[in-house]
């Protein structure tokens, strides 16, 4: 279904749709996903779901890789909402397998804080290659002239995220 789905999408983004994937997404993800994956690693993407990940590795024998890809904690909460993350991210942090982030800073404070050995770091971007040729498929989608500069924001929109200045810069 997510395949069909995400077709239309696929064609307007990338201008092509495998008719094979639907087929073998409707095989490969139930068998994957639950009878592989679940026996071996659980990951927690977010902190909320750190405790579940880990108490239910726990009861089936899986590891989990706790992907704190930004300082939960320090977000727009109440002193007393960033103490209640804190203590629970410092409960959880050394029952997982794994700690992953996304850049040196953030590891260094989980290492810091936590009294961490090792958080390794996947980058979230790709060194930066040589421009491609451009692409005017968002102007000619949504009817822009080709002088109009175009952002485009990846992740969420939340108060205090500073995006005007993003969009006056």
């Amino acid at each position: 279904v997510t395949a069909l789905g995400l077709a239309p999408l696929l064609l307007v983004f990338f201008r092509q749709v495998s008719l094979v994937s639907p087929l073998a997404n409707l095989l490969a993800v139930p068998v994957l996903g639950t009878l592989l994956i679940p026996l071996c690693l659980l990951g927690a993407l977010l902190l909320p779901v750190l405790p579940v990940a880990v108490r239910t590795a726990e009861r089936c024998g899986a590891k989990v890789v706790y992907d704190s890809h930004e300082l939960y904690v320090e977000q727009e909460y109440t002193e007393r909402e960033k103490r209640a993350w804190k203590q629970l991210e410092g409960q959880y942090i050394h029952r997982a397998t794994a700690v992953i982030t996304v850049n040196r800073s953030i590891a260094e404070e989980l290492e810091h804080r936590y009294g961490l050995s090792q958080v390794e770091v996947i980058l979230n971007a790709e060194r930066r290659q040589p421009q491609p040729e451009k692409d005017d498929l968002l102007h000619i989608r949504f009817g822009l002239p080709a002088t109009r500069k175009v952002l485009l924001l990846q992740g969420g929109i939340t108060a205090g995220r500073n995006l005007e200045t993003l969009v006056r810069a």
